[in-house]
């Protein structure tokens, strides 16, 4: 019995990372002092490095390409409970314009433990043209 609970407990982990680096946002978990803890394999990629180089190092580093966190961080702010902070970013090191949602992680004393900071590419729908030209296509008849 203990084997096969191990063997599920094993799967459903598996089932978790798969999904995590399945998402295409860029995703970090953060703790408290901006340290980043885990990365989706998205984010990897368009920092250009193994997930493993990014774990440890400051989210403001990676993102910003700044030593210190502004005063405008989510995570400096310490959004908690249900919060979540939303923000439009112009992305310094990575060429477009991202939405950034930060939303609290809470433990099991519902303390704020970690946060999820999720950056979607809106780039193409920040384009002069692109709300123009879809919203054309859909109400003119072909």
């Amino acid at each position: 019995m203990l084997i096969e609970n191990n063997v599920a407990v094993l799967r459903a982990q598996k089932d978790w990372e798969r999904t995590f680096d399945a998402v295409p946002e860029l995703i970090m978990i953060l703790d408290s002092r901006h340290t980043i803890q885990r990365v989706n394999r998205k984010m990897a990629e368009c920092c250009g490095v193994p997930a493993a180089e990014l774990v440890g190092r400051k989210c403001h580093e990676v993102i910003h390409g700044l030593p210190e966190a502004s005063s405008g961080c989510a995570v400096s702010c310490g959004v908690t409970g249900s919060t979540v902070f939303i923000r439009e970013i112009k992305g310094e090191l990575f060429n477009g314009i991202f939405e950034v949602t930060v939303s609290p992680l809470s433990d099991e004393d519902e303390e704020v433990s970690a946060y999820v900071h999720v950056m979607r590419d809106i780039t193409e729908q920040r384009k002069p043209n692109f709300w123009f030209n879809n919203v054309l296509n859909i109400v003119t008849p072909h």
